[in-house]
């Protein structure tokens, strides 16, 4: 496999894991041969002579700008694999781990151990504000075309290594290793350099990447951590966990000294803000709808749901059709109406923006 590499390096010689060692030889060997068919044998051998300690007289080729720059170019996008590699292997090491240290859990159990009563953890939840802030200038910028290729290969390295259904065709093992070798070739010809600097309403989309991918979904976990957390170390009492991470952001809004920041490119980050989170919700209420089709005629429900229903009856558009193929499913009913309300809420306004750029 080394014969075929990039750098044909052995990363379990420097104490790494059996899975992440895995994971970087992959990932070392279809680097290779995706640079071997779009620049030919000479640019790996020039990368594996400077990692031997070879001098720069050594290689006359580096004399070239343009030779140089691509050995710089393969170098980068090996570490952004390595760093991928190793972030995928510390998901899989934390949730092995039953009780971690630095944990939500560990947190809990350790006000427990000190003393804390529950009446004291609730006083403490009631005081908790975590408020990370977003910037427009973060220490590392890749543009979003990069960022989704690199998060494509970190599903497909956990595809690779997942367990074949038995309907599975054998060979289908090695279909995950052949969409990264894709990924990889569209990665380096992607340019990770941007033609122009960003304009503000650029960085405004690019920090929401980071809302959407991640903050996202994130900060529901961290919420139930915490309620479980509760739960286990406190059993038999109740608590409410209330907001206590939320995040803000720079973007478009920054006055320090950005002549760019005007107070209408200010307001259209606050509305794309709002068209996110009411995309999010709006896709995590068809999703509901999915799994909540329990039928009265099993069920029963609560004289506050069969309120709340007549309720959307009374007041949102709901068609003959729906109410009567779902007339025995309430939680469907319900949930059609919190879509309803959330693409009005949607539609407005994605309007407002609209108009105003026009304006």
């Amino acid at each position: 496999m080394g014969d075929k590499a990039f750098l044909g390096y052995h990363p379990e010689e420097f104490g790494l894991s059996e899975p992440l060692s895995q994971d970087l030889t992959k990932l070392d060997r279809l680097l290779g041969e995706v640079l071997r068919v779009q620049e030919g044998d000479r640019l790996i051998e020039l990368s594996r002579k400077m990692l031997a300690g070879a001098s720069i007289e050594e290689l006359p080729e580096l004399s070239d700008p343009a030779m140089i720059r691509q050995v710089a170019r393969a170098f980068t996008v090996f570490f952004q694999l390595a760093n991928t590699a190793e972030q995928k292997e510390i998901v899989r090491v934390n949730r092995l781990r039953e009780d971690r240290r630095e944990s939500i859990a560990d947190a809990v159990g350790q006000l427990k151990a000190r003393g804390c009563t529950a009446d004291q953890v609730r006083e403490l939840l009631a005081k908790i504000e975590i408020s990370p802030t977003l910037t427009a200038h973060p220490t590392e910028a890749k543009r979003r075309a990069v960022l989704d290729k690199l998060v494509s290969i970190a599903l497909l390295l956990a595809k690779s290594e997942a367990p074949l259904p038995l309907t599975a065709h054998l060979d289908a093992e090695s279909l995950p290793l052949e969409e990264i070798e894709r990924t990889l070739t569209e990665l380096w010809q992607t340019d990770e350099m941007r033609s122009q600097r960003l304009t503000v309403p650029e960085e405004v989309r690019n920090a929401l990447y980071f809302f959407e991918r991640t903050i996202m979904e994130v900060v529901p976990w961290l919420h139930e951590d915490l309620e479980k957390a509760l739960a286990a170390t406190y059993p038999g009492e109740e608590f409410r966990v209330p907001t206590f991470l939320t995040y803000r952001s720079w973007v478009g809004g920054d006055r320090d000294g950005n002549p760019n920041v005007t107070p209408e490119i200010t307001w259209n980050t606050l509305l794309e803000h709002r068209i996110l989170a009411l995309e999010t919700y709006l896709k995590y209420a068809g999703d509901l709808r999915r799994e909540l089709t329990e039928s009265t005629k099993l069920v029963p429900i609560s004289d506050e749901m069969k309120a709340s229903i007549e309720k959307d009856r009374g007041e949102l558009p709901y068609s003959r059709e729906q109410l009567k193929r779902y007339s025995q499913e309430p939680y469907v009913v319900k949930m059609l109406g919190v879509e309803m309300r959330l693409r009005a809420a949607l539609e407005k306004v994605r309007a407002t923006l609209e108009s105003g750029r026009r304006g």
